[in-house]
C-alpha cells in the first residue's frame, strides 16, 4: 500500500464539519436564514431538525454553527450543546442547562467579572431546586437575556425526551416557557417530530407549536455531484455505469455513500479498478444492520404498516398524511417507472429511496408475503372487471354496476369527490379502485357470473369452487393488512397464497387465449 494512501471517505461514521463536510447547501441556507440572518434584537425561530438515523443531522447543524461562528458571536448568540441521554431525570436536565450555559458564556467573554457574578447569584440552589422549579430557572435565564446574551441550545437525541419527560407535562411546558418568556432558543435533533415525541409521552404539551420543522433527507443532485468529485483524489475512475450502480444502491443516503466510497477507495489501493459488485456484497451486512435500526424506529412508532402498504400494496387504510410523512423522511419516492397492468394505468406508486433498502424490505416482507400477492390479485381483478364489463355494456358498464350496487357506489363517489377536492396524490378516476375485496368477488362470482364464467369455470372448477377460495382470501385479508400475520395459521396462509396464484393463473391463461 503506497505511503500517500488517501481515503476521503474514511470518516463516514463520524460527525463531519469544516472542509470535510459535503453538500447540503440548500439545507444550510434555510437553517442559517433562521439563525444568523435576523438582527441582534430580532427574535429567532426554534428549529426541529428531523431525519432518520445517520442521515447527517448533527453534522449539518455543527457545520452551520461553525461556518457562521463569527456572525453568531457578533450578534451575541451563544450555542450550547446538550445531549438528553446524559441526564437521569428532567430536573437534572434543567439544572445542567444552567451549568452548561454559564460555561459557554464564560468562554465567550462577553461579560465582565461583576456581570458574571451577578448571573451566578441567580443560579438556583441545589437543595431547593425541585421545590422552586421552574420559577428559579426562569429567573436565571431572564437575567441572561437582560445581559444581552442570546442562548441557543442544541438538544441532541431529543427522542429521549420520551423517557426524560414521560407523563411529565411540566418538562415540555418549561422548555416552551423558557423560549417564549426568557428569550431562549432551541435546535432539536431527533428521528421523530417534536409532536410525535410529545404524543408518545402522553404529556398533553404544545411544545411542537413553537418549532419550525426541517427534514434532513438523502442528498440531492448538487450534493451528489460533490460526492462523486471526491473520487478525483483517489485512484478510482468512476464510469457512468459505476455511478448508476452507486446511486441505485445507496439512493443518495450520505451514510451509505460514505460506507461504499470508503470500501471502494480502500480496495483501489490493492487492485487497479476493483469490481463494484464485490464491494456491494462486502458492505451488505453493514447496510442491513443500518436498515434494522430504521425499521425498529418505524415499528416503535407503528409506521411499519404504512411503509408496507405503500411499497407492496394494496393501500387499504393508509392516508395521504402517512405517505407525506414517509416522503418527508426521504424513505420513499415516486416510482417514475410504474407500469400498466392489463393495459390500464395504475395510480402513482412509490418505491424505496434505494435498491438496497427495497431489497431489504423484500426480504423482510417474506414474513408478510401475502402483501404483494394480495395487492397483485386485487389490482388484476379490478382491471379484469372493467375490461370484461366494457365488452358487454360498452360505455355504460359503470352505470350498470351502480344500478346493482346503488348504496355502495354512492359511498365510493363521495369518497372520490373528497379526495379530488383535497388534491390527494394518486386519486383515481375509476370508482372500482374504491371497492373492497369482498365486493370484487361478489361482482365476479355472483352478480356477473355469466360474464366471467368462461374465464374461471373449467373442469370441476365451478362457481362454488371459486367462491370458497374467494371467501378465504377475503377473510385473511384484514389481519394481513394490519401486519398481524401471526394470527393466521401456516395452513391458512399457504392456502390463501395458493388461491391467489390460482386466480391469477386463470386470468393469465384467459388473457393469453384472447390475445392470440
Amino acid at each position: 500500500m503506497p505511503l500517500e494512501f488517501k481515503n476521503p471517505f474514511s470518516g463516514f461514521t463520524q460527525i463531519v464539519t469544516g472542509p470535510h463536510f459535503l453538500g447540503r447547501r440548500q439545507d444550510m441556507i434555510k437553517i442559517a436564514g433562521m439563525l444568523v440572518s435576523p438582527e441582534e434584537d430580532e427574535p429567532l425561530s426554534n428549529i426541529a431538525v428531523v431525519g432518520i438515523h445517520r442521515i447527517g443531522k448533527s453534522s449539518l447543524v455543527k457545520h452551520v454553527l461553525k461556518t457562521y461562528e463569527v456572525d453568531l458571536f457578533v450578534k451575541r448568540r451563544v450555542p450550547v450543546w446538550i445531549n438528553l441521554k446524559n441526564h437521569r431525570n428532567s430536573l437534572a436536565f434543567f439544572s445542567h442547562l444552567i451549568d452548561a450555559a454559564l460555561k459557554e458564556i464564560n468562554k465567550a467573554q462577553y461579560l465582565d467579572t461583576a456581570s458574571i457574578e451577578r448571573l451566578i447569584a441567580y443560579q438556583p440552589d441545589a437543595a431547593s431546586f425541585e421545590l422552586l422549579f421552574p420559577g428559579n430557572i426562569k429567573k436565571f435565564f431572564t437575567e441572561v437575556e437582560n445581559a444581552g446574551i442570546h442562548l441557543l441550545f442544541i438538544l441532541e437525541e431529543f427522542d429521549y425526551a420520551r423517557v426524560l419527560f414521560a407523563k411529565d407535562e411540566q418538562g415540555f411546558e418549561s422548555l416552551r416557557q423558557l423560549s417564549q418568556e426568557c428569550g431562549v432558543n432551541y435546535i432539536t435533533l431527533s428521528r421523530r417530530t417534536v409532536k410525535h415525541i410529545e404524543l408518545q409521552t402522553m404529556a398533553g404539551s404544545t411544545l411542537d407549536s413553537i418549532f419550525a420543522k426541517h427534514y434532513v433527507t438523502p442528498f440531492n443532485d448538487e450534493d451528489l455531484q460533490q460526492y462523486f468529485g471526491l473520487f478525483a483524489q483517489t485512484p478510482i475512475q468512476i464510469t457512468s455505469k459505476m455511478k448508476q450502480q452507486i446511486l441505485s444502491y445507496c439512493g443518495g443516503h450520505p451514510y451509505l455513500l460514505g460506507m461504499l466510497g470508503c470500501e471502494l477507495v480502500a480496495a483501489s489501493y490493492q487492485e487497479q479498478q476493483p469490481a463494484i459488485e464485490q464491494i456491494l456484497d462486502r458492505i451488505q451486512t453493514s447496510c442491513d444492520h443500518y436498515f434494522d435500526n430504521v425499521i425498529q424506529r418505524l415499528r416503535e412508532d407503528q409506521n411499519i404498516n404504512s411503509l408496507f402498504q405503500v411499497i407492496f400494496g394494496p393501500k387499504i387504510d393508509i392516508t395521504q398524511k402517512d405517505i407525506n410523512e414517509l416522503r418527508s423522511y426521504g424513505l420513499i419516492k415516486e416510482n417514475a417507472a410504474q407500469k400498466s397492468l392489463l393495459g390500464t394505468k395504475l395510480a402513482p406508486a412509490y418505491i424505496c429511496f434505494s435498491e438496497s433498502f427495497q431489497a431489504y424490505l423484500d426480504d423482510l416482507g417474506r414474513e408478510v408475503k401475502l402483501f404483494p400477492l394480495l395487492g397483485e390479485t386485487e389490482l388484476t381483478l379490478r382491471t379484469l372487471i372493467k375490461k370484461e364489463l366494457q365488452k358487454v355494456y360498452k360505455d355504460l358498464w359503470l352505470e350498470d354496476l351502480k344500478k346493482r350496487y346503488p348504496k355502495d357506489f354512492q359511498t365510493y363517489t363521495n369518497i372520490q369527490a373528497k379526495d379530488q377536492d383535497k388534491g390527494k396524490a394518486g386519486t383515481s378516476d375509476n370508482l372500482l379502485d374504491y371497492t373492497y375485496l369482498g365486493m370484487i368477488f361478489d361482482i365476479i362470482f355472483e352478480k356477473y357470473w355469466p360474464i366471467f364464467r368462461p374465464i374461471f369455470q373449467k373442469d370441476l372448477k365451478n362457481k362454488t369452487y371459486w367462491k370458497q377460495r374467494a371467501d378465504l382470501i377475503a377473510e385473511v385479508r384484514n389481519p394481513v393488512m394490519h401486519i398481524r400475520i401471526q394470527n393466521i395459521t401456516a395452513d391458512v396462509r399457504y392456502r390463501c397464497e395458493e388461491y391467489c396464484q390460482e386466480i391469477l393463473q386463470a386470468i393469465e391463461e384467459h388473457t393469453a387465449l384472447t390475445e392470440k
